[in-house]
């Protein structure tokens, strides 16, 4: 007979503010030590080619500047832990004991986004509550790799599950339990350049999937009862942004992510398109060191409100909200993590040069001479007002949002990609976020999306 389970034990934080909002924090007395495991492509792993501070004529091969790693010594040596090693990335070996996470530069990689999401989840925690958990974070990832590389029986997912086994059993050995927290993905450009016939449908098949074997895989190695999270972060998006007239309505997994955000344990935790990359932005889709940053902070914010506080909630659109208020305007509504909604054309995170009126909104009514968005504006402090430049000419239209790059990339090159000519836009919520390690403000950015609706005129 198996041996019983002791039922675990929780300590409920007073009424505190996190990020603006009101929550209470609910954290296991038990010394806990949770794990979060990151899978996906190269910018899961942490793929860097420095940043490229200028950007001459023809874009040329990247020029390595300085691109320091910005989480490389402890700050939580004893909460902090990584599986033993140079830095947070596993390739399969069995390892015996935890060290304090940092972040190391190695081969073609950067800071991932490990360190930063630890201690900004340790930061907020311990300005909430008494109690200072344990985590462990580990990366097994793979560049250009489809779903099919990494599901089940791949290489990269027994990676995934000897990582976990390992830091099972150091728990163990320590005599504490260990959970298996959350799983984040970041994957899905090589899908949508390569998979055939990917639709919206095919893409929620493989996260389902996901979400199916790796849940039932981890609880067999751990014992836990508790359910793995699985967190996504939606992917840079494609070249073919560009091509008319579907380029900004066939990105189908940045649209699925949004779809599958709260199917099952999937939550969407948001776009990286607002995030530094190498190469100015030029690049072939990588972050820079102090994107990855950013990102583990973001993150971390979605991680500890979906399982310690009262739940997470993406940046979307209310799809049935929309409504038209003459024959050229209509108003959407969002939801918002932290009120109000701001367009944001400071270009200090994102350029706005080439997005026109729309601020990476993307219009069309299927006709050769479709409407443009002329200007958007602020309607209330969750939705914004679409002002077009002519009268629709048929009932079915259609918006999108971050999927449209505003250049095409030179001959042999993948991107343009990043916040500076990119699929991107310019709506953020007000949530002001310091960042641990630079002191600078960071924002919940609204998720790409398309969406189909009527003309009522």
């Amino acid at each position: 007979m198996a041996a019983s389970r002791k039922t675990p034990t929780y300590d409920l934080s007073p009424l505190i503010s996190l990020y603006g909002e009101p929550t209470r924090v609910s954290i296991s007395t038990d010394n806990v030590i949770y794990g979060i495991g990151v899978n996906g492509q190269s910018n899961a792993y942490g793929s860097s080619n420095g940043h490229l501070e200028t950007q001459p004529a023809g874009y040329p091969e990247w020029l390595l500047a300085h691109d320091p790693i910005l989480a490389s010594k402890p700050i939580y040596p004893l909460s902090a832990l990584m599986l033993d090693g140079v830095n947070p990335r596993q390739f399969g070996a069995i390892l015996t004991k935890f060290i304090p996470l940092q972040e190391s530069r190695t081969d073609i990689g950067g800071e991932t986004l490990c360190a930063s999401l630890v201690n900004h989840l340790l930061q907020k925690m311990s300005q909430a509550t008494n109690c200072l958990p344990t985590f462990v974070a580990f990366v097994c990832a793979q560049g250009s790799a489809r779903y099919i590389d990494l599901k089940r029986g791949s290489r990269w997912y027994a990676d995934t599950l000897i990582a976990i086994q390992s830091a099972f059993d150091i728990a163990q050995s320590e005599g504490k339990p260990y959970i298996q927290l959350a799983m984040l993905w970041i994957q899905g450009e090589s899908d949508n350049a390569s998979t055939l016939n990917l639709s919206v449908n095919t893409r929620k098949a493989m996260l389902k999937q996901r979400e199916r074997d790796m849940t039932a895989d981890i609880k067999a190695i751990t014992g836990q009862t508790q359910d793995i999270i699985f967190f996504e972060v939606q992917i840079a998006g494609s070249v073919n942004s560009r091509v008319e007239p579907d380029g900004a309505f066939n990105q189908n997994v940045k649209q699925t992510s949004v779809e599958m955000d709260g199917d099952g344990n999937n939550r969407l935790i948001g776009p990286f398109y607002q995030m530094p990359t190498s190469g100015n932005g030029l690049n072939q889709i990588h972050m820079d060191n102090k994107g990855q940053n950013e990102l583990g902070q973001r993150c971390a914010q979605a991680i500890l409100a979906e399982c310690f506080g009262s739940g997470w909630r993406a940046f979307k659109p209310i799809t049935d909200s929309l409504r038209w208020v003459s024959k050229k305007q209509f108003i959407l509504e969002f939801d918002v993590p932290i009120l109000p909604i701001v367009i944001d054309t400071s270009s200090t995170q994102v350029s706005t040069i080439g997005l026109g009126g729309g601020l990476g909104f993307w219009f069309d009514d299927y006709s050769d001479f479709s409407p443009r968005i002329s200007s958007i504006s602020v309607a209330s402090d969750h939705s914004l007002q679409f002002n077009l430049s002519a009268v629709p000419l048929g009932k079915s239209v259609r918006l999108s949002y971050a999927m449209r790059a505003t250049i095409l990339p030179p001959k042999g090159y993948s991107g343009p990609y990043g916040p500076l000519c990119g699929p991107r836009g310019c709506i953020r919520d007000s949530t002001q976020d310091v960042n641990l390690y630079t002191g600078q403000k960071s924002y919940n950015w609204l998720n790409a999306f398309y969406m189909y609706f009527n003309y009522a005129y």
